[in-house]
């Protein structure tokens, strides 16, 4: 992503844009309800709803609920309960990959609930385009993609890796296994993986199956199933690139911290990883042929480790195409207002 096109992915045409539009004061909070699916809230979602609350203008008050609430100025769907809705103005977030088409979010099953939405906000172009060439209107999509905490992700001032030392290798490991979050690759890849070089850092829900899997193959690994995000930055600090599985993705979230910490990234060519990751420049994109891309990362240790130290300069002179949570926000906010005024403009014309 270049600045030429950075307003584009945002949906504003430039920070001034979103400062007006966040000192339109009404007297009266406006009211946004954040719907989830019938679902738990996952960590992750919980985490995104507390960074508004954390970086919100004082225009609005937010609730969250699993099923809409009366009376509210937006209705901000974040699961699968955005199916059917009828309340309005009404606004969903594509967390998910629109190619996995499956369960809950099979495209016959919501393709005519996001038709009738007044705005999508997807995460990357791979979505909007896969909308787009599935008749939603370009109009009526915005590109706001996860940010990164600024007040705890810094740029990291050292690397694991030394000449002659290991590569050490981060997992941000899922909760469940299998093709979405890449389980069956991920032990391929790791087999053809050298233990003598090579050394893993995982964290998340499942890691600890990820890690004994690891370590009857000889390798050295460290899990963290639990890993607060107050203490996010020392995982990055002590790894020398991110190495994502999933064949499906919306986000993740990984793919934006690790970047903003000066962390490589290894990944598919699936969602914001598409937008974010250059090849060749802040990582590659897995082939899927794994012993082609077992090769690739052991060549990482060639020359010193010359080419990862190439990415790792790169990435500490360019974090331009990645934003701030607290951004993130605000072009939201500058959204949900826009829409208030919409509704309004309608309802004195009589279209509502």
């Amino acid at each position: 992503m270049t600045d030429s096109n950075r307003s584009e992915v945002v949906g504003l045409s430039s920070v001034s844009d979103q400062i007006n539009l966040s000192n339109i004061k009404t007297g009266q909070k406006q009211l946004v309800n954040f719907v989830t699916s019938d679902q738990d809230v996952s960590e992750g979602l919980s985490n995104i709803f507390q960074y508004f609350d954390l970086y919100g203008s004082g225009t609005f008050e937010y609730v969250v609920s699993k099923r809409s609430q009366p009376k509210c100025d937006i209705y901000h769907y974040h699961g699968s309960n955005f199916v059917n809705q009828s309340e309005k103005p009404a606004v969903v977030t594509v967390h998910h990959d629109l190619e996995d088409g499956s369960g809950q979010y099979d495209w016959k099953i919501v393709r005519e609930s996001y038709r009738s939405v007044d705005k999508v906000i997807c995460l990357n172009s791979s979505q909007r385009r896969f909308l787009v060439e599935h008749g939603i209107s370009r109009q009526v999509i915005n590109i706001i993609p996860y940010g990164y905490n600024e007040d705890r992700l810094k740029l990291k001032t050292h690397y694991p890796f030394v000449a002659g030392g290991k590569l050490t290798i981060g997992i941000a490991s899922g909760s469940y296994s299998g093709r979405v979050k890449g389980g069956a690759y991920l032990l391929d890849l790791t087999k053809k993986l050298d233990p003598k070089l090579v050394r893993f850092v995982v964290v998340g829900q499942s890691g600890g199956v990820r890690s004994y899997e690891m370590m009857n193959f000889g390798f050295e690994v460290r899990c963290f199933e639990y890993l607060p995000c107050r203490i996010i930055q020392n995982f990055y600090n002590n790894i020398d690139l991110l190495l994502m599985a999933s064949e499906l993705e919306g986000g993740p979230a990984c793919i934006p911290e690790c970047l903003a910490t000066g962390t490589p990234a290894i990944c598919w060519n699936v969602g914001m990883a598409t937008d974010l990751i250059v090849e060749g420049e802040n990582g590659f994109f897995l082939s899927g042929d794994t012993t082609l891309d077992a090769g690739r990362i052991m060549s990482l240790l060639d020359n010193d480790g010359q080419c990862l130290r190439g990415w790792e300069r790169g990435l500490r002179n360019d974090r331009r195409q990645l934003i701030s949570w607290k951004y993130n926000v605000a072009v939201h906010e500058g959204l949900f207002l826009t829409m208030i005024r919409d509704a309004k403009r309608k309802w004195e014309i009589g279209e509502t």
